[in-house]
């Protein structure tokens, strides 16, 4: 009885311990190791009960200088907000409202959530080398971007001030740039700044960023005028048919970089999520069943044919929901690496670089339950995907392509 105690003041101890490691900053979570010892099978279960405590100190939040800022939009004309990863449609409006205010250029990445701003930037600014699209003062919000080209115009480019706002004390400086760091949600920032005094406009500099959004804009309606068997070109087709209100889990490489040059295509109000961090293609149809076991709305699972074979066995459970549907972009391999010069030069590229492989998933779905829906010609691509978009229960739509045209395709869209 005495040893059982123990056990139980020490798991206590250790669930509290991550309890409160979870909750403190940055949010995350937290790996509990649980030792199983003898005896294994015990005559009888009894219920423990482990009394919760949260230790942590309240914290309160921190205030923006109010002046500081004030005096800081005075200095600096050409303004720059770039929203990074994040899934709060309230940030989104509350982004909107600050850039009208201050004369802020509203820009983001489709897994910044967004609904209105800059959103062809991965387009236009591929090869653009423009010092009057440089802020002087860029706001930086929430975690990371996916766009290179817009990576490389904020670090190459002469900002003279940056501030970057996220509830996290770690110091992240992308654009090597940095010089005040806002230890605040960006909801609170933008809450907290919400009436300071107007400020002079720089009409001319959000012209610049509005004028080359338009003209990509006409650029993308003009690409896609003429039909072509790519997985891009079908994946815009999915994207004008997937619903308002839904939610897309992105699997990682070259499916997040497709949305995010597609983003200002998809539907208002469609959220989408991608775990990006560490950048693998591991566990993306694992969170997006999660996510679909959490949520009423149509959760759209898009990855490519590595990521869902990597990580099939999230369909090996009995609680698979009817509003998870599944895209996958089988081009035999892992294109990414098709798309860069260094990997292609290599002997090994097409046995670990690009991976091919030769596997489907029509028996995995057979097996797991699910519908299934191929694509593997132009003449089937808008009636199969009515039909997924339009199915009761969940469903997987495969697209067949060639990876050396897929390449092409989307080369041909990123040269100007």
């Amino acid at each position: 009885a005495g040893q059982d105690e123990a056990n139980l003041i020490e798991a206590e101890q250790i669930s509290n311990r991550a309890l409160n490691i979870c909750q403190s900053q940055p949010l995350g979570p937290v790996h509990i190791n649980i030792p199983l010892r003898e005896p294994f099978y015990p005559d009888s279960i009894n219920e423990l009960t482990i009394d919760w405590k949260n230790e942590s100190p309240e914290l309160s939040a921190e205030s923006v200088d109010l002046k500081f800022f004030s005096d800081t939009l005075a200095k600096y004309s050409k303004r720059l907000l770039l929203i990074g990863q994040q899934q709060d449609e309230n940030v989104s409006k509350q982004a909107k409202a600050f850039a009208d205010r201050y004369g802020f250029v509203l820009i983001g990445d489709n897994i910044s959530n967004i609904q209105n701003g800059i959103k062809n930037h991965d387009q236009f600014l591929r090869g653009l080398s423009k010092e009057e699209l440089i802020p002087d003062l860029l706001i930086s919000t929430d975690k990371s971007i996916i766009s290179k080209s817009l990576k490389l115009l904020l670090r190459n480019g002469k900002i003279r001030a940056h501030w970057h706002i996220q509830d996290n004390p770690a110091f992240i400086d992308p654009f090597r740039s940095l010089t005040k760091k806002v230890e605040l949600e960006s909801a609170i920032f933008f809450r907290q700044t919400s009436e300071c005094n107007s400020v002079t406009i720089d009409s001319a500099y959000q012209n610049t960023w509005k004028t080359l959004e338009d003209e990509a804009a006409t650029d993308i309606k003009t690409f896609f005028d003429k039909p072509v068997f790519s997985e891009f070109h079908i994946l815009k087709a999915i994207l004008e048919q997937i619903p308002a209100n839904s939610i897309i889990h992105s699997g990682n490489s070259m499916s997040v970089r497709y949305l995010n040059a597609l983003q200002s295509l998809t539907e208002p109000g469609v959220a989408v999520y991608c775990n990006r961090g560490t950048s693998g293609i591991d566990g993306s149809l694992s969170t997006a069943v999660g996510q679909a076991l959490s949520t009423k709305k149509e959760v759209y699972c898009i990855l490519g044919d590595l990521s869902f074979q990597y990580d099939k066995n999230a369909l090996w459970n009995k609680y698979v929901p009817e509003n998870l549907n599944i895209v996958i972009l089988n081009n035999a391999g892992g294109i990414i690496f098709s798309m860069i010069d260094g990997p292609k030069k290599q002997d090994s590229f097409e046995d670990f670089f690009r991976t091919e492989q030769p596997n489907k998933a029509n028996l995995i779905a057979e097996e797991y339950d699910l519908d299934y829906i191929s694509i593997a010609s132009q003449e089937e691509i808008d009636i199969k995907i009515s039909q997924f978009i339009s199915a009761k229960r969940s469903t997987i739509l495969e697209v067949f392509t060639n990876y050396e045209e897929n390449v092409a395709a989307f080369k041909r869209f990123t040269t100007k």
